[in-house]
């Protein structure tokens, strides 16, 4: 029987991940990458109905397997603070999505906090509004958040293949080979479309304007004091990893 093999896609909000696990998961040989540690879908591996009850972490590889025993997890920074899978995680191969541009993310993400509309299949259930400060959060929230994730990533010594969101848009093609290989997956990989459409339009552009003249004086732009809730997410982080010691490569 093959072996068992699989990775796990880790980035920021809105750096690519949902575009990137629906051209990945159509593929039919690199697992199904879904968040099954967020909220909304964690009772897909818990509870009676797991595919190994009482084993968090079977249960996501044996949920996303393909045919040829392929396991794949999507997740970000706030689902694994509070998670019990955080050793695994790091002791698996990584596929860290990242974006070139910062404050495109950040406008992307300020927007979907606003609507909780998370990608183009789902409807917004507010109407947007530009706030500059809500944007100073946003960017602040994925520098943060990209920084310690790859400070844990270097500490723990993953393996990690590293995607920049604007490359594989343009190149879809490169990055599921790349990903394929990175795996050791060698079947054929059949041409795919994305089935989520990019979410920036006008909007977003406008205020992109309205930030850069509104932030055009740097003396203007905000400061966060170390003691917000990101920072105290980073303890438990550190508290927690020195509590997990990492385990061999899966």
């Amino acid at each position: 029987m093959t072996e068992r093999r699989g990775y796990v896609v880790l980035g920021t909000p809105r750096s690519g991940t949902s575009h990137l696990c629906s051209l990945l998961a159509g593929t039919g040989v690199l697992g199904r990458p879904r968040e099954y540690l967020n909220p909304d879908r964690l009772h897909l591996v818990t509870g009676e109905m797991a595919a190994a009850p009482g084993n968090l972490w079977e249960s996501i590889c044996l949920t996303s397997l393909t045919s040829n025993r392929v396991w794949a997890l999507k997740t970000f920074y706030e689902q694994l603070v509070d998670s019990d899978v955080w050793r695994q995680v790091v002791s698996s191969n990584i596929v860290f999505v990242s974006r070139n541009d910062k404050l495109g993310q950040a406008i992307s993400l300020a927007r979907a906090r606003q609507t909780d509309q998370w990608n183009s299949n789902m409807p917004p259930r507010a109407t947007p509004f530009y706030d500059a400060g809500k944007i100073d959060r946003a960017l602040y929230d994925i520098l943060w958040q990209e920084a310690t994730l790859r400070q844990v990533l270097a500490q723990a010594g993953t393996r990690v293949l590293w995607l920049i969101y604007e490359d594989h848009c343009l190149r879809p093609d490169k990055a599921l080979s790349a990903i394929a290989e990175f795996v050791g997956v060698t079947e054929r990989l059949t041409e795919q479309r994305a089935t989520l459409g990019v979410q920036r339009d006008q909007l977003s552009e406008e205020w992109r304007r309205r930030y850069l003249e509104d932030r055009a004086n740097f003396t203007d732009v905000p400061l966060f004091e170390s003691g917000d809730r990101w920072s105290r997410l980073g303890r438990r982080l550190r508290k927690a990893k020195r509590s997990l010691p990492l385990v061999g490569k899966w």
